[in-house]
């Protein structure tokens, strides 16, 4: 609505208590095509009424005029009606038939040689019609984009506004829009969406709205959202699997729980040293009797023309330890050397867990037993070196090793070595004879007895069969004694049966070759 206020006119015109209403107020909004009522009033009586524009030419032109005085009403065109209504509060209407957009209508009164105008311009309204919802594209993969356009079919005034929508659901990112205009003060708008394929939009419509004119809107066609994909890969019963050899029917099931399209193909590929072959293309492999050429990772890969997807299983085939080989036994007079290895298959890396091996010795062939060992680290792998002690001299002695795991146990072949003798053995019958004292030095032995405050001196030459290293001047002190209570009762009795393991600082390389007779002692 626009109005002179007394005031407005009192600083203007110097006219008060007189108003000119036009309405509507500018801009006049009328849609194309349709016509547009336009009334003058004055909130006092008398006076004449002009409603008048201008041409595109810059003219003035007279659309209708009121006189009150003779209360007449006259037309000057045929492209208005004019009305005039002389009451309390006058009105005059002019209605233009064809509403030319961005003109401008004016009304003005004339009373007592005083002229009062107002004005309002028009806008002339064209509404969307029509739009277009375009794609090159009819399907798109999961996590790729595609282009999709929504455009108004018909220029229009003023520019339309388009919003995007998923199902019930506005889109308010990945949306780029332009206005394109005209000569005319008309526009085309343009839209789009870049849409991102997500899986659980496969089949929901996407489609676009445009309003240009307060409570209206036009919406375009839908377009079917089609998302190709491939779920993860799931292998049941379980990721990883542990069995024995020899078990029968272990199966694996490779499952995609949704795919679209569905699954076009399945494929099995064994890896094991790092040699891959195919094994399957159904979605279920079955391993009739597992053997240890089995043990590897198995990957089930799935297809569709979206793409791929795969999922892994370990399965480790698990048997009792390979059989230990003894490679060497060197028997001294209280203790033995022994060299031997363990094979490894080449599924190493699949050996189940809590594997140990352990030595074993039988005296007289007697029952195998446990003994006290030190282990000897050496700078080759898979070979090892135990060093059984508190053995007793001159006798013999057979050695095994056992590997176990929780699937069993594996020996290795019995080898058999004899200790040395002791450098002294005492013949006394009487503990009163007199007291032995022996010893060695270098490839000689000297024995000194003492009786009846006598020393008789013993020189003898003794071809040792091995020389105990640690041993070479040790000293054996003996009572000339019947009884096998005496207090220096041999060491090696005391510690038969013992089965504690000892650990070992000492360290021996290998040659590269190690020579051995058959049975297993060094030449």
């Amino acid at each position: 609505m626009l109005k002179y206020s007394c005031v407005l006119l009192f600083s203007l015109f110097l006219i008060c208590g007189f108003e000119l209403i036009l309405k509507p107020e500018t801009p006049a909004f009328v849609k194309k095509g349709q016509t547009l009522e336009l009334t003058c009033q004055s909130n006092e009586s008398g006076g004449s009424y002009v409603f008048s524009t201008i041409d595109v030419e810059g003219r003035g032109v007279i659309l209708g005029v009121g006189i009150g005085r003779f209360k007449s009403c006259v037309s000057y065109t045929n492209q208005t009606v004019f009305e005039c209504d002389f009451e309390e509060i006058w009105t005059i209407k002019l209605t233009l038939l064809n509403p030319i957009h961005n003109q401008t209508i004016e009304c003005s009164r004339v009373y007592n040689r005083t002229s009062l105008s107002i004005n309002t311009t028009i806008f002339i309204q064209v509404p969307v019609s029509t739009l277009t919802l375009s794609t090159p594209q009819t399907t798109v993969r999961a996590s790729r984009s595609i282009s999709i356009t929504c455009r108004t079919n018909d220029l229009v005034r003023p520019a339309a506004i388009i919003t995007w929508y998923k199902g019930n659901s506005e889109i308010f990112t990945q949306i780029t829009t332009s206005i394109q205009p005209d000569a005319n003060d008309l526009y085309r708008t343009v839209s789009v969406l870049q849409y991102m394929g997500v899986p659980d939009d496969n089949g929901q419509q996407v489609y676009c709205s445009a309003s240009n004119i307060e409570g209206e809107h036009v919406e375009s066609s839908r377009y079917t959202l089609n998302v190709t994909y491939i779920a993860e890969v799931h292998i049941f019963p379980v990721s990883s699997l542990n069995i024995v050899a020899g078990t029968k029917q272990v199966w694996l099931y490779c499952h995609v729980s949704n795919a679209n399209p569905e699954i076009v193909s399945y494929r099995w590929t064994k890896l094991n040293s790092l040699l891959s072959t195919v094994v399957s293309s159904a979605p279920m492999y079955v391993i009739e009797s597992a053997a240890e050429e089995d043990t590897g990772n198995y990957t089930c890969t799935a297809y569709n023309s979206a793409g791929n997807s795969s999922g892994t299983v370990d399965i480790y085939v698990q048997s009792r330890p390979m059989k230990p080989t003894i490679t060497l036994v060197d028997c001294d007079v209280t203790s033995a050397t022994i060299l031997w290895t363990l094979s490894t298959s080449l599924n190493f890396r699949y050996t189940p867990p809590f594997q140990q091996e352990t030595l074993q010795l039988s005296e007289r062939n007697d029952e195998f037993s446990n003994c006290s060992y030190e282990k000897i680290e050496t700078n080759v792998s898979s070979v090892y070196i135990y060093r059984a002690i508190d053995l007793n001299p001159s006798t013999e002695y057979k050695f095994r090793v056992v590997a176990s795991n929780v699937h069993g146990s594996s020996f290795s072949d019995n080898r058999t070595c004899h200790t040395a003798e002791k450098p002294f053995i005492s013949q006394s019958k009487d503990c009163n004879n007199g007291l032995i004292i022996g010893g060695s030095l270098g490839g000689a032995f000297i024995l000194i007895i003492v009786s009846g405050g006598s020393a008789i001196f013993i020189y003898l030459q003794i071809n040792r069969k091995k020389q105990q290293t640690a041993e070479q001047n040790d000293h054996y002190v003996h009572h000339i004694c019947s009884t096998n209570e005496h207090p220096y009762q041999d060491i090696s009795d005391q510690n038969k049966g013992a089965v504690k393991v000892i650990e070992s600082a000492e360290y021996m390389e290998f040659a590269d070759k190690i020579y051995t007779n058959d049975d297993g002692q060094r030449p």
